[in-house]
């Protein structure tokens, strides 16, 4: 193993001859050494300094990258395993296909497998007096409550969903999915936000979707938590948020650009329920938008809002593309025809 970066405990291995992409993850926090093969990677993933595994993904097929992140979750499903490659990363099904191997991310960008690096090591630090946990998923154990709350989007957001018991409070979460629990009522630093949206009591549930598309037709797609497929950034809306800056808010958080709305592409209003049984309105604004900055890349980090995003093209979306729902090959099919976009004039919103 050579070594790129001085000894900070805990290790990030690479496979991989790019120098610049060596050279970017060497200002990680975490140690970082280089391997030449597959099988030294292999070796490495055993190694009880290994905490993250770098994969140079370049010129390889779907097939060929799935399989070694197979063998390596396989090896020990305890590492942070991210996949790199210029195109590979840009690919919406080498994306779901490696994720469904076991890979926690999939990038083009050098500076965010850095940015993941350090990531998983704060995730690790844990305070000398601090209550221990372990991760409900993989078992990793000595995680602060901090730390566990970052360590399961980072290392477990593709997998499916986990019926458990809570590590931190030992309450069996009402719907049983422990990741959403973890994230609503444990660390973080947006926990007491993030408590207050779960707790309010909303009659009206107010959604906003972008279907944020490029000069070249693709469409920005959100590859969604727990494996389902890709979607369109957007999310409920907070309490007292306008549709327009909702909608905004939620591109940034899912897919990590800053969004121009440029257009209405449908408002849903969906009555449900009853006055006996809890009656709401769930209400949809489905917007176009186009990127502040054109130059902006997509979000490729994980964390509990997303595993990243990428930009689609419809053959991509016609060609089996797993998707969340049709809706965005819906609405891929509908631009493409030149079908009207109603004015953002159409909403008393902001």
């Amino acid at each position: 193993c050579n070594m790129a970066s001085g000894d900070k405990g805990a290790q990030c291995v690479i496979l991989s001859q790019n120098k610049a992409l060596i050279e970017e993850v060497s200002k990680c926090s975490l140690s970082v050494c280089t391997v030449s093969t597959e099988g030294e990677l292999l070796a490495k993933a055993w190694s009880m300094c290994t905490e993250m595994l770098v994969i140079d993904g370049t010129g390889c097929s779907k097939r060929t990258l799935a399989e070694r992140v197979k063998k390596l979750y396989d090896a020990n499903g305890k590492l942070f395993i991210c996949v790199y490659g210029e195109d590979e990363g840009r690919n919406p099904h080498i994306r779901l296909a490696v994720t469904d191997c076991g890979a926690s991310m999939v990038t083009w960008l050098g500076k965010t497998v850095r940015e993941a690096a350090d990531q998983v090591y704060t995730s690790l630090q844990c305070p000398k007096n601090s209550a221990k946990y372990a991760c409900p998923y993989c078992k990793k154990a000595n995680l602060s409550e901090e730390g566990l709350w970052l360590h399961c989007p980072l290392y477990h957001l593709n997998e499916a969903k986990l019926r458990a018991v809570c590590p931190i409070c030992r309450i069996v979460p009402e719907d049983g999915y422990i990741q959403a629990h973890i994230q609503k009522n444990h660390g973080g630093v947006r926990h007491e936000e993030l408590a207050r949206e779960a707790k309010a009591d909303i009659a009206v549930y107010a959604f906003g979707l972008v279907v944020c598309q490029r000069s070249d037709g693709k469409i920005l797609l959100v590859q969604e938590r727990y494996s389902v497929g890709f979607w369109l950034p957007g999310g409920r809306l907070n309490p007292g948020e306008g549709l327009c800056s909702g909608a905004i808010r939620e591109a940034k958080e899912e897919a990590g650009v800053d969004v121009k709305l440029t257009g209405v592409l449908k408002i849903e209003y969906l009555p449900s329920g009853s006055l006996r049984h809890g009656a709401y309105v769930r209400t949809r604004c489905i917007f176009l938008a186009e990127l502040e900055d054109p130059e902006e890349e997509a979000k490729c980090v994980p964390d509990y809002e997303s595993t990243g995003a990428v930009w689609v093209s419809l053959a991509e979306m016609r060609d089996g593309l797993r998707l969340r729902g049709s809706e965005p090959l819906e609405w891929a099919e509908y631009l493409s025809q030149g079908k009207p976009v109603h004015s953002l004039s159409v909403l008393n919103s902001t």
